[in-house]
């Protein structure tokens, strides 16, 4: 590599001054010339915006956004269109980085300096305990070109290939460019299916690292821990962002019909009075519903097209008893 910025983190920024050291210092500790640190403090009311200045005080290739606070989806785009790198990582602030992340990075960014994206695992961390780990099963570890890619693209969103989160991925910049055209602010939950669904739809190339990189820390009071009305308008938001991009493509019925699945089970863990009539609200509203027809069964295994025919037919109770089992058997 020349002696210039390869690698830009992106690091959105709220209310997490307890977490924010052990995240930075997870990616300083690995950090060298070639790579730049973005702080965007999205009007964090807390300590994080002098965190993030001494941080720039000490570090030459630190920088930091302040700015007013706008949500996540509006952080990771402040971010990304300063950064001065060929490529982009993300890490959310309460998340960490396992050492030797970064050689392995560099070394592939060093081989293949036109790659489109880099995927790599991630372990859930709750109170300290790893509960889960992710490394992709359904491919082989390595570089796969345009004659391969279609195998990769395939397993997107499917249990065991590519998942929705923007965290576990370095893309090209030109990539990161394009998918923040299609954010919108209003989604507060969900914002990196946006990243990720079209990430995926435009890479010519990537490099699967099955190795868990990322520490994903679940904090008890993050918003996707627990349900709230936002969860209806973020992904009817969702929706309208990808049909702009993918217009009637199947993956956006099928990503649709996921994101309904995430909402029964949000309303299955939650404290509300009346979940069965809740659901129905959501299910009986024409448009969700005429979404959910058009979702192509072939997306769907066996189970999945039961659930999607338990939402069809508004069968919310059946729905909340199997999202409480599979919660207990998982």
């Amino acid at each position: 590599m020349e002696n210039k910025v390869e690698l830009s983190i992106v690091v959105p920024i709220y209310k997490v001054e307890k977490y924010l050291d052990r995240c930075v210092k997870s990616i300083i500790s690995q950090m060298d010339m070639h790579l730049e640190i973005i702080l965007v403090d999205d009007g964090s009311p807390d300590r994080c915006p002098f965190i993030c200045d001494e941080y720039a005080d000490k570090y030459d290739n630190i920088k930091v956004i302040h700015k007013k606070n706008g949500g996540l989806a509006d952080a990771v785009k402040a971010g990304t269109l300063i950064a001065s790198g060929k490529h982009i990582a993300y890490v959310d602030s309460d998340d960490w980085l396992e050492d030797g992340w970064y050689s392995i990075i560099k070394s592939i960014l060093t081989k293949h300096p036109d790659i489109d994206t880099i995927m790599y695992g991630f372990q859930r961390v709750t109170n300290d305990v790893v509960e889960m780990t992710e490394k992709y099963p359904l491919l082989e570890e390595g570089y796969y070109d345009e004659s391969s890619i279609e195998k990769v693209k395939a397993t997107y969103m499917r249990p065991g290939g590519i998942g929705p989160t923007r965290w576990n991925k370095i893309y090209s910049k030109e990539i990161a460019l394009k998918c923040i055209e299609y954010y919108d602010t209003n989604i507060s939950i969900g914002e990196d299916m946006v990243f990720s669904a079209i990430a995926t739809d435009l890479m010519k190339n990537t490099y699967i690292i099955k190795k868990n990189f990322v520490n994903y820390y679940i904090n008890d009071g993050s918003m996707t821990q627990h349900f709230n009305e936002k969860y209806k308008t973020s992904f009817d938001s969702l929706f309208l962002s990808l049909k702009k991009y993918f217009d009637g493509a199947p993956i956006l019925y099928y990503i649709n019909y996921i994101n309904m699945r995430t909402m029964v089970n949000a309303v299955g863990k939650s404290d509300l009075n009346n979940k069965s009539q809740y659901l129905k609200v959501i299910f009986n509203d024409e448009e969700i519903h005429d979404r959910l027809k058009k979702v192509d069964k072939k997306y769907l295994d066996l189970s999945n097209r039961i659930l999607l025919d338990m939402m069809l037919k508004i069968q919310t109770k059946f729905l909340l008893v199997i999202s409480y089992i599979y919660r207990k058997v998982k």
